[in-house]
């Protein structure tokens, strides 16, 4: 009868033991599973944040229009955490890259910013995203 009381004793503590360890991983999946959707929602406010700031000019520009959204290039890359932020322009198929040393957007040795001089009024602009949502680039052509 000891034996069989003893038996009884482990066999309550196995169990015991097993429920305490099931809690245990159950917590940790949730806390895990919370910290991952935060950091989801985080990367999905900051790409719909990066996007917004290009989205407003996909349409025809005008002069001053087009000025901004070069600056809104040039400081959205100066800022930009990682490359999958960096914007290109592509002016009339040129494709003007930033330049971190210089800050610019530039291709051969031309800023960019000489466009903002351009004699034409008008522009027509549109974005393009990468597989990640993100837009990296934006095209302007001369209407």
């Amino acid at each position: 009868m000891e034996n069989a009381s003893k038996a009884l004793l482990i066999a309550g503590g196995v169990l015991v033991t097993l429920a305490v360890v099931s809690i245990i991983m159950i917590i940790f999946n949730k806390g895990r599973d919370f910290n991952k959707t935060q950091v989801d929602s985080f990367d999905k406010k900051k790409i719909a944040y990066h996007n917004s700031q290009f989205a407003a000019y996909e349409r025809e520009l005008e002069k001053a229009e087009l000025q901004k959204l070069i600056d809104v290039a040039i400081k959205n890359n100066i800022n930009a955490e990682n490359k999958e932020y960096v914007v290109s322009v592509i002016y009339n198929g040129v494709n003007y890259s930033f330049n971190p040393t210089s800050k610019k957007l530039m291709y051969n040795g031309n800023d960019l910013e000489d466009i903002k001089h351009d004699s034409l009024d008008k522009f027509n602009c549109y974005t393009k995203t990468n597989t990640y949502g993100i837009i990296t680039e934006i095209y302007i052509n001369k209407i």
